[in-house]
């Protein structure tokens, strides 16, 4: 299933992710030329599983190897260096807010990417379309004048329930969590609730460009990212970034981690299998440390890489809809909510509805339609209808249906 071109992906990966700039090391599952490598085929894979950046920091080393033209590292470079400035200018956005919450005294959790960029040898090479803050209930309508003050608009279409997005720019995206777990509460409340992963006892604090942030000591930090990969992997797809991600954070508290804890977790919201599918990819291709039994223990990886690599899922909408029945179909008040959305989440496009509750059946059957006519639009109907099969199949086998 994989080919050479996206084992050389991996390989350039995970020598990044290890700062490998020896030659000799290159070759850890392939053994090419630059003659033998589609560049095009890569960079398009890179792009759309978020790489780029990474991949190009290691090619530029190795040149002569690959005899890629000056005009197309020209090109990267200067791709490279557009969105990096751009990363680093979000970044000076979030220390504004930071700076007012805490002269607000507003209470918050920085969760994710932000913390996890820091982790990465060039932060600013990890880009991130939105920052996810936890925050308490009680200081959620503080933390929104705040952030309205300091130019932020609501994005009613990009808010769900537990979490409300606004943005300044388009390099500059806030969502305010009231649940850490938002995608899962309605499933499992009671399992996390015994958890307490976001409770004071389960925070640490993290220096970000000099600034002191509390996240999620180093458990409960890899659980928090396997679980939102879990529902990114159902409902809208994950890439190689995810990975990296997970590969960095072991790498990073490898002797902080306790994996039977993190496990027992999983087991418990029945996402045990997939959590050791990611963690066995992590090890086997991109140079994650930590080893255990039941990371090796008759799993096979392959299908699973290939379904990621090659589904393009961010465009997929009936990818997106399979995963998502998939995801639900046990929990019908929470497959009400996002099918049947109350006013309040509605977006703009369906003003007539959230001023008048009693047009919210019409609004209902006006969304199901423009969801309809987004599929139908879909080039490649049928090989999206096939692919959707073929993901059903994979998500019982990972558990998850």
């Amino acid at each position: 299933m994989l080919n050479k071109n996206i084992y050389l992906l991996l390989d350039l990966i995970h020598d990044y992710i290890k700062q490998i700039s020896s030659e000799e090391t290159l070759n850890k599952f392939t053994e090419t030329n630059g003659t033998e490598i589609d560049w095009k085929y890569i960079n398009d894979i890179s792009v759309q599983n978020n790489v780029l950046s990474f991949v190009y920091y290691q090619i530029k080393n190795f040149n002569n190897r690959y005899n890629i033209t000056t005009n197309i590292l020209m090109s990267l470079k200067n791709r490279i260096i557009y969105r990096s400035s751009q990363q680093i200018k979000a970044d000076e956005y979030l220390y504004t807010i930071i700076d007012s919450f805490d002269k607000s005294d507003v209470k918050f959790i920085i969760l994710k990417g932000v913390i996890i960029a820091k982790m990465y040898p060039q932060p600013e090479y990890r880009y991130s379309s939105d920052v996810d803050i936890h925050i308490d209930e009680k200081y959620l309508e503080k933390a929104q004048e705040i952030l309205s003050g300091l130019g932020y608009e609501h994005r009613y279409e990009n808010t769900e329930k537990y979490e409300s997005a606004y943005k300044l720019n388009d390099i500059s995206m806030i969502e305010l969590h009231t649940r850490l777990f938002s995608d899962f509460y309605d499933k499992h409340e009671e399992i996390l609730e015994k958890y307490e992963i976001d409770s004071i006892k389960n925070l640490t604090a993290y220096d970000i460009s000099g600034k002191k942030v509390l996240s999620l000591r180093p458990n409960e930090l890899l659980i928090h990212l396997l679980c939102h990969m879990t529902k990114h992997f159902v409902d809208s797809g994950i890439f190689l970034r995810h990975f990296m991600d997970i590969t960095i954070c072991v790498n990073t508290f490898s002797k902080q981690l306790d994996f039977d804890y993190i496990m027992t977790f999983f087991k418990k919201i029945k996402a045990d299998k997939f959590a050791a599918y990611i963690l066995n990819i992590c090890e086997k291709y991109l140079g994650m440390d930590y080893t255990d039994d039941y990371m090796t223990e008759n799993i096979v990886t392959e299908e699973f890489l290939y379904d990621i690599l090659q589904r393009l899922s961010n465009k997929d909408n009936i990818n997106k809809t399979s995963g998502f029945f998939a995801y639900y179909k046990n929990d019908k008040k929470v497959l009400k909510d996002r099918i049947l959305p109350g006013s309040d989440i509605l977006s703009d496009k369906y003003l007539y509805a959230k001023k008048h509750k009693l047009l919210l059946p019409v609004a209902w059957g006006h969304r199901g339609m423009d969801h309809v006519l987004r599929i139908v639009k879909t080039p490649g109907y049928k090989k999206s209808l096939k692919n959707s099969r073929r993901r059903m199949d994979l998500l019982k086998k990972l558990g998850l249906l």
